[in-house]
C-alpha cells in the first residue's frame, strides 16, 4: 500500500492486480491489471501523474493515472525480482533492484527487456563502473530499450 505524494491516491497491490483508491472517500477508482506474477513492489512518481509496479516475474509495468492504463512495459528474465523501486524526478527513468538483482535504470519511454549483469563483475574489485555503457537490445535493427546496471549500489 502506497500513497500518492499529493496524498489524494492511494495504491494497493494485492496479487496480481493494484486497486488505486481515493483517499479523500476511499472510493475504488480503478484497478490496475496487467500482471501475470505476485506483485512485489510499486512506487508513485513526484506528481502522482504515474505509478510503476513490478511481480516476481521479472516484469515491470509503468501505470498513466489520468487513464489508469499501462503505457510502458520491462520484461526480465524470470526469478529477476525487483523489491524496491523508485521514479526519479524526470519521470523517464524508474529506479529498481532486489535480492538478485543489481541496480537498475529503466527508460519510461521504452518498452524494453533488460538482461542480467555477468555476476563475475561483481567480485572484479579494479571494476570501475562506466555510466555511458547502456545494455541496449536490437530487435529488426530498432533501439526498443536500455538499462544500465549500477554495480555500486547493488542489493545483497
Amino acid at each position: 500500500m502506497r500513497f500518492s505524494p499529493s496524498e489524494h491516491l492511494v495504491a494497493v497491490a494485492y496479487g496480481t492486480n493494484i486497486d488505486v483508491f481515493s483517499s479523500h472517500t476511499w472510493t475504488l477508482l480503478a484497478t490496475l491489471k496487467g500482471h501475470k506474477g505476485v506483485i512485489s513492489a510499486i512506487a508513485w512518481s513526484f506528481d502522482s501523474i504515474y505509478l510503476a509496479s513490478t511481480d516476481k516475474d521479472g516484469v515491470m509495468i509503468s501505470w498513466f493515472m489520468d487513464e489508469y492504463a499501462g503505457y510502458s512495459k520491462h520484461v526480465n528474465n524470470q526469478g529477476s525480482i525487483y523489491t524496491s523501486i523508485l521514479y526519479e524526478p524526470s519521470r523517464q527513468f524508474i529506479y529498481a533492484c532486489g535480492p538478485n538483482v543489481p541496480l537498475r535504470i529503466f527508460d519510461t519511454d521504452k518498452i524494453s527487456t533488460s538482461r542480467q549483469v555477468l555476476p563475475e563483475l561483481f567480485s572484479n574489485p579494479d571494476y570501475q563502473l562506466d555510466p555511458s555503457k547502456m545494455y541496449t537490445r536490437l530487435d529488426n535493427q530498432e533501439r526498443v530499450g536500455t538499462s544500465l546496471a549500477h554495480l555500486i549500489f547493488r542489493s545483497f
